[in-house]
């Protein structure tokens, strides 16, 4: 196990600091288990009915519960992602898919944003 210094070197903010946040550096940090374990919250605001926030870390085994809100909660017109942390590639394929079919994504972090546009081009190429 890494000890306490380079773990600590290893945290999101000193990726972001040092420019090192990349698609491998995260899946790296991800598999070793470096980032605080927050699992998925999902939200609801009284004001705005129609969109779903999640908040913290979503992974592929949380989609089945997003899916289940928006299939309960019919009319969901968006999904706002500004308080999540982590994504990995089946959320993101998820959200690629739910942009196609036109539920909006509102609050991306940049890496998340440019990584979902990526993928509609390759669900377009596909014909999805």
């Amino acid at each position: 196990m890494l000890n306490a210094e380079i773990q600590q070197f290893l945290t999101i903010r000193n990726f972001l600091r040092f420019k090192l946040l990349n698609y491998q550096c995260l899946f790296l940090a991800m598999s070793m288990h470096l980032f605080p374990a927050m699992t998925l919250r999902i939200a609801r605001d009284a004001d705005l009915p129609d969109v779903l926030r999640l908040i913290g870390r979503i992974r592929a085994r949380d989609l089945d519960e997003v899916k289940r809100e928006m299939r309960q909660s019919q009319g969901i017109a968006a999904i706002d992602l500004e308080e999540v942390t982590l994504v990995d590639l089946e959320v993101v394929r998820f959200l690629a898919a739910s942009e196609l079919a036109g539920v909006r994504v509102l609050n991306p972090s940049a890496y998340i944003r440019d990584w979902v546009s990526r993928e509609k081009e390759l669900l377009g190429e596909k014909g999805v």
